[in-house]
């Protein structure tokens, strides 16, 4: 269950999991991964497929699909035993500051290769959280690709009107 309120509320879950890093490679944006990238064909990315688990668990709650340009690819040397977000990484070692959070949260069906790794059913229901880390200038840090199997990750928000709004009614 995660609540949010501000921006570092995204990640206040990470403090009791581990991080395991499945597989790494560099890649070049293809036509197909353009979209996610927000990039030109062939920019050049250091791309992490990560499990995280819940302290003790054997089976992870997310797979996810980390993507560092090239120029910060040295983080994922800090990455063990990792219990702060990967973004902190980024603004710690080259000095960026992630001013936005851009988040979009989709119903899916888990890929056979990604519900291997989760250890579900392929095609079983699961959740799909995609993050854009802007820094300064709109400059794109980092992005995130999650899949979460059915059950194993709750978001909760509250929204509340603005003082200076009176006339703002949430129902």
């Amino acid at each position: 269950m995660q609540s949010i309120d501000k921006l570092s509320d995204l990640f206040a879950y990470i403090e009791d999991t581990r991080l395991a890093i499945a597989s790494r490679r560099d890649i070049s944006a293809t036509p197909a991964r353009q979209g996610l990238l927000r990039c030109a064909s062939g920019q050049r990315w250091h791309m992490l497929e990560v499990l995280r688990f819940q302290a003790a668990a054997v089976v992870p709650m997310v797979v996810s699909e980390i993507y560092i340009p090239q120029a910060h690819a040295a983080v994922e040397r800090e990455m063990q035993n990792l219990h702060v977000p990967i973004y902190t990484l980024i603004e710690r070692r080259y000095g960026e500051r992630i001013a936005e959070v851009q988040q979009e949260i989709n119903a899916c069906a888990i890929p056979a290769g990604k519900a291997r790794l989760l250890k579900v059913r392929a095609g079983s229901p699961g959740l799909s959280i995609t993050r854009h880390y802007l820094g300064d200038n709109d400059k794109l840090l980092l992005v995130s690709a999650s899949l979460y199997p059915a059950g194993s990750f709750t978001c909760s928000m509250r929204l509340r009107a603005s003082a200076r709004d009176p006339g703002t009614r949430l129902t």
